[in-house]
Order: C-alpha cells, then sequence, then structure tokens
C-alpha cells in the first residue's frame, strides 16, 4: 500500500496501440496494480513512427527509436507519466531526459518458425519461402539455409499469421514472447538453439522522465534484477558494437551460479560471414561483461563486417 503521500494517486501510461503493446501495458499495469492497488493507472495510446511509415521495412529506417520514441515524447510533453516499451525497440541510448526505471520477467528470448504444420527449419522443403523483417533473422536464416526463399514483411503479428494461413509463404519468423504474451495458438518451432536473440527480446521495459522520482521510484518497486541484469549486459554489448536494434547481431545472456554466461555473433547480410565469441563473467557488473563481449567479438573481425 501507498502510505507516502508524495506518490501520485493515478498515472497515465504511454504505449503503442497494437494488440501486442496493449498486453504488455496490461501485464505492466497487473504487476504494478498488486503493490499499489490504491493507484489508478490510464492507458494512453501513441502512434509510432514505426506504425505510421507502413511502407518501409525495418532495414530501411534511418537511426533507432522508430517505435519508441513518440512515445517518450509523450512522457517528456507531460501527455503521460511512464512508458512501456519492448526492451529490444528501445535505443541503446535513452532519449535525453528519459530513463529505465524497471525491466519486468522475461518471457521467452526465442525466436520462433511458424508453419502449417509445425516442422523444423531443418526439415523444411528445398527453396521453402519464409518471411521476415529482421535483418539479424534474415542474416541467421542465410547462413542455415541457403537456399531458403527470404520475403521482407512488416506488419502486425496478427496481419503476419492471417498470410501465414493464407499460404502466402511457407513459414514465417516472430518472436516467442509476442506469440505467448497474445496467447496465438499456432504451430511453430522455437529456434532456442539454432538462432541468437536480439538483445532484450522478450523483456517489456518501462521508462519514465528522468528526476521524477515519485514516479520512478513507483515503478523500480516491479523491476525483476534477473532481467535486467542479463538485458544490461544485453545492450551494453550491442552498444560496444555501435549497433543498433536493426544490425544484424544477436546475443544470448544465461544467468547461472558462475555469473553470466554470454554468446554474441554478428553476421554479414548474407549470411555468408559470422563472428562469434563466448564470454563468461560475474554478474556483479553486467555493462562491463557485455563491453567486454562486444570488444572480443570486434577483435575477432566483428569490426570488419560492421
Amino acid at each position: 500500500m501507498l502510505r507516502n503521500k508524495t506518490k501520485p494517486d493515478c498515472l497515465r501510461l504511454a504505449t503503442r496501440g497494437s494488440k501486442l503493446a496493449l498486453a504488455q501495458a496490461r501485464e505492466a499495469i497487473q504487476l504494478l496494480n498488486r503493490l499499489y492497488p490504491e493507484v489508478r493507472i490510464e492507458i494512453v495510446t501513441v502512434a509510432a513512427a514505426g506504425d505510421l511509415e507502413k511502407e518501409l521495412l525495418p532495414r530501411e529506417f534511418t537511426g533507432d527509436g522508430h517505435f519508441t520514441r513518440a512515445i517518450d515524447l509523450a512522457v517528456l510533453e507531460g501527455k503521460a507519466d511512464f512508458a512501456v516499451h519492448s526492451l529490444k525497440d528501445l535505443p541503446v541510448i535513452p532519449m535525453a531526459g528519459m530513463e529505465i526505471t524497471a525491466v519486468l520477467p522475461r518471457s521467452s528470448p526465442a525466436d520462433s518458425l511458424l508453419t502449417a504444420n509445425g516442422i523444423s527449419l531443418d526439415a523444411m522443403p528445398f527453396r521453402s519461402v519464409i518471411a521476415s523483417g529482421s535483418p539479424r533473422r534474415c542474416a541467421q536464416l542465410r547462413r542455415l539455409r541457403p537456399d531458403i526463399n527470404l520475403q521482407p514483411v512488416r506488419g502486425n503479428i496478427d496481419s503476419r499469421m492471417r498470410r501465414l494461413q493464407m499460404g502466402e509463404w511457407d513459414g514465417l519468423i516472430l518472436a516467442e514472447a509476442g506469440l505467448r504474451r497474445l496467447g496465438a495458438d499456432c504451430a511453430r518451432v522455437t529456434l532456442e538453439e539454432e538462432f541468437l536473440p536480439a538483445a532484450g527480446q522478450g523483456a517489456v521495459a518501462l521508462a519514465a522522465a528522468s528526476g521524477n522520482k515519485p514516479v520512478s521510484h513507483l515503478l523500480a518497486a516491479v523491476n525483476d534484477a534477473a532481467t535486467a541484469c542479463a538485458t544490461t549486459a544485453e545492450r551494453a554489448f550491442l552498444h560496444g558494437l555501435g549497433a543498433g536494434c536493426h544490425t544484424p547481431a544477436g546475443v544470448r545472456v544465461k544467468m547461472e551460479d558462475a555469473g553470466l554466461l554470454m554468446e554474441g555473433a554478428v553476421w554479414s547480410e548474407d549470411g555468408v560471414q559470422e563472428v562469434r565469441v563466448q564470454h563468461e563473467q560475474p554478474a556483479d557488473n553486467p555493462q562491463g561483461a557485455g563491453t567486454t563481449l562486444a570488444e572480443k567479438v570486434m577483435a575477432a573481425g566483428g569490426d570488419k563486417i560492421l
């Protein structure tokens, strides 16, 4: 229960208006209301640039923040008190005036292959057609199955799944976390071992204006320490590469008793070139762990690929 009257009685949550974004917003509200049942939380939907630029593919975006900038601006302009983001969409350098105040418990960070009959990537027929809009996923697909006919795609999860069901493609790759959050009932195979995921994939971040102590303090109460540690290392890896969320780079961090077990890689767009490195380090400095992994990847030849 909130006893401190400096804490707000009502909060406005800024989010995109897609089904997945709203599902993530409701997840945040549920967690916050468990601790603060007396705080009313209202959803404010904001159209992001990436939602409006429907004709552009991810590789055609210039800069980062296409799915987060407008939401953060709503907070900075006083239209909302905090923002909810898919962490993998957030630039590794936050917008000036904003800070990540909490990371919710993570869902699966893996990618999933959706097909009509749930077959594996290895079992897909020669020259099957698979849709993906992610340079990271496309590079790994090209490396594992160079015969695959890749088709670029944009749009929300529902529209992509409808196109798959209509037979437009043989397969479709999406984030497993999004499918779970939407309760999607579809035949799929999780690419947990085959693919390295994006930094922050499967995690949801809450962001507030820097210096807004009452809101930041309230949000911090739902921060999941293990998820925050792992994703901090992952985002530090991406930052150390000088890369963004649309770079063909992937990273996996596992929390073990010995500390952080990390694996990071970069690929050429055609998937032919790959630099993949593993690194283990105590969990007391996740920022440093991610930076060290990036340095190792760059020293092993990743700088030439990037």
